[in-house]
């Protein structure tokens, strides 16, 4: 039986090749011919990996070769990333990606081996929301009296986030710099981490994934005071924006390959996601997973991941993380 936040949450709703400077000159039609290497920069069983292991499998049957998963974890995703670039340009070489490695942490890491420019966008598939939470005997009972609370000093409010420039702890930035004040940020190891200190009442709130607080909203443990998104994706609680701060926080992921693959091929993939986003296999598994599938075509993923890095640009120059 799904949880009740589960209901709200529906209802609202191998290895790498040879690095070379040049793709095959392989004709699209015979494309492809052989098996294709999906690098995962997150580890195995993790969220992403589960995500992206299920739409691989997917794909592999509508493209019919193999799809052999490769996980690269580390550095936030920049070390699978850095291999991706660095494959051939032929299309058997893809990553399922989150923003974080593409928008975040080129502009926060100097020399960091490689840009936006470098990836070819395939497609968007799937979309993750952020909720401000707080211990359920916090208290603050509305955004509002969290954000009066941090008003009467710097940093005397802690928002626990799931890692240092994660995109939790930019989201949480961004809400301090939308309310005109300082939280005092705790960095975690992920959402369980953090919702544990949160649990014990080490931390004044958190900024979690929808996924991450579930569980613990419907035993009790924690409170949702708002969630930062541009529409309300629970109906029984508030946006920011509706309570007068201008934020909203989302992150997505999708598939990319290395920049300069033949259309023909970039074409097959695009279409190929699509239909197993579209399949019912994939959306059983993710409404039993709380997981938001949202396709994007290629053109559709590069002009979001270029307006997100604008936005992670003014949040991280913001708090004096940009490197450049």
């Amino acid at each position: 039986m799904k949880s009740n936040l589960n209901r709200l949450f529906l209802a609202a709703l191998g290895a790498l090749a040879a690095h070379a400077p040049l793709a095959h000159a392989e004709d699209a039609g015979a494309y492809p011919a052989r098996a294709i290497t999906m690098i995962i920069s997150y580890s195995p069983g993790a969220a992403m990996d589960m995500t992206g292991r299920m739409i691989a499998n997917e794909m592999e049957g509508l493209l019919g070769k193999p799809i052999a998963v490769v996980n690269r974890p580390g550095a936030s995703g920049v070390i699978g990333t850095r291999m991706l670039v660095r494959a051939q340009r032929d299309g058997y070489t893809l990553s399922f990606a989150p923003t974080t490695p593409l928008t975040s942490e080129p502009l926060r890491v100097e020399n960091i081996g490689y840009g936006l420019e470098d990836v070819t966008a395939i497609c968007k598939t799937s979309e993750t929301y952020y909720l401000v939470v707080v211990p359920a005997a916090s208290p603050y009972k509305t955004l509002g009296d969290l954000i009066a609370k941090a008003r009467t000093a710097d940093e005397v409010v802690s928002a626990g986030s799931a890692g240092h420039a994660s995109v939790n702890h930019l989201a949480a930035a961004d809400l301090g710099g939308a309310a005109q004040v300082t939280f005092n940020h705790v960095a975690y190891g992920g959402d369980a981490a953090m919702l544990a200190d949160l649990l014990g009442g080490r931390l004044d709130f958190g900024v979690a994934a929808v996924s991450s607080v579930n569980a613990h909203v419907d035993s009790g443990g924690v409170r949702i005071l708002a969630s930062l998104t541009e529409q309300r994706v629970l109906p029984a609680y508030p946006t920011a924006k509706e309570l007068g701060f201008d934020t909203a926080s989302a992150s997505f992921q999708g598939i990319i390959a290395p920049k300069g693959i033949p259309k023909g091929v970039k074409d097959k993939l695009e279409l190929a996601c699509r239909e197993a986003l579209a399949s019912p296999r994939v959306q059983d598994w993710a409404k039993s997973v709380n997981q938001v599938l949202v396709y994007g075509d290629g053109d559709e993923f590069r002009n979001q991941l270029e307006a997100d890095m604008r936005d992670k640009e003014r949040i991280l120059q913001r708090i004096g993380l940009l490197a450049r």
